[in-house]
């Protein structure tokens, strides 16, 4: 059975453990009439995404994550493990989203990183690149992810088709009403109708 997932596109998932360095961002989005979640360990981030999909959601690769989980990032492979938010990135991608609502980011220019990156299919910017992060927000703002069962959230408004106009029918008399010949209708009888057709021949 396909999973169904709550599609919030009015909301944007933060994942980062340190939320005061990203205050900028969550006022930024708010700014723009979305909603603002934030998760600021691996655990959350995971459990947020379990069954919501969101219109953003902007990760630091740095954050927290326990002791069970080491074995699963150290399975997905070594970048996974020295930064654990590529595996929220990856969840984030396995649910739905697609590579243009998932972003990644770090202080550390690294060639592997961006490799993964690519890998997963999602946006990697610098931290402290500020500009690049709101450029790309703002050319895809009006994006609707594809794949989603549900858009009835979204901002835009779809069009509403246009009924068609209907056929006009010429009226019919109510059944049970006869219609009136056009003797009754103006009170003389055929013979009186020929009589007075016979006098307008003889004056003329």
């Amino acid at each position: 059975m396909k999973k169904i997932f709550d599609d919030k596109l009015d909301t944007v998932l933060i994942i980062d453990d340190e939320p005061f360095n990203t205050e900028w961002l969550a006022d930024y989005f708010v700014a723009r009439k979305f909603e603002v979640i934030h998760a600021e360990d691996l655990q959350t981030a995971l459990a947020a995404l379990e069954h919501t999909r969101y219109r953003y959601v902007v990760v630091d690769l740095s954050i927290p994550h326990s002791p069970a989980l080491a074995q699963p990032l150290a399975s997905l492979g070594t970048e996974f493990f020295r930064y654990p938010g590529l595996m929220a990135a990856r969840r984030a991608r396995s649910t739905g989203h697609n590579s243009f609502q998932v972003m990644v980011y770090s202080v550390h220019d690294s060639h592997d990183v961006d490799a993964y990156a690519g890998l997963i299919d999602c946006r990697y910017i610098l931290k402290g690149r500020a500009r690049d992060l709101k450029d790309h927000i703002e050319s895809t703002i009006h994006r609707l992810p594809s794949g989603w069962h549900t858009h009835s959230s979204a901002p835009a408004r779809s069009r509403k088709a246009k009924p068609k106009a209907k056929p006009t029918q010429k009226k019919k008399a109510p059944t049970g009403v006869e219609r009136k010949s056009f003797y009754s209708r103006y009170g003389v009888t055929p013979a009186q109708m020929k009589a007075l057709a016979k006098g307008s021949k003889a004056k003329s």
